[in-house]
This record gives C-alpha cells, sequence and structure tokens, in this order.
C-alpha cells in the first residue's frame, strides 16, 4: 500500500505533458541544426544503397527521390 502512495505523489509531482516548466529542474534540449539533420539522413541513404537490397527496396527508393532534385542541376 505505501509503494501505491509513493508512485502516485511522484506521478503528480511531474508536470503535465506539452506543458513546459520553468525553473529549477527544467530540462530543455535544443534541436540540431537543420543541415546536421539532413546530411545524417543523407549519408544514412548513401550507406544503406552499398548494401545488398532486394528488388523494390523503400529505403533505396527514398534515396533516388532524394537524390533526383538534388542532382538536377549537374544535368546536361
Amino acid at each position: 500500500m505505501e509503494t501505491n502512495r509513493l508512485t502516485h505523489q511522484a506521478s503528480s509531482d511531474q508536470p503535465p505533458t506539452g506543458q513546459r516548466q520553468h525553473g529549477v529542474g527544467g530540462c530543455y534540449v535544443t534541436p540540431p541544426p537543420l543541415e546536421d539533420v539532413l546530411f545524417e539522413q543523407l549519408s544514412y541513404l548513401v550507406s544503406h544503397a552499398s548494401q545488398n537490397c532486394p528488388p523494390g527496396c523503400a529505403i533505396c527508393a527514398r534515396l533516388s527521390r532524394v537524390l533526383a532534385p538534388l542532382l538536377e542541376p549537374f544535368r546536361t
């Protein structure tokens, strides 16, 4: 019975989901720069393409969709 009371008390100390907590103990993680995320995703897609994939692989198809507009300026 004591455990239930402690669990209830601990859960009531937490701020509701989706609300910011100001003051001591608030922890915020700033998002990484957009360029870092884009290059990380592109790196993942390119490294995946070097693996043996079955025909119609969704990740390989995604890579071709991403590369098409990126390589457009270099096409003659």
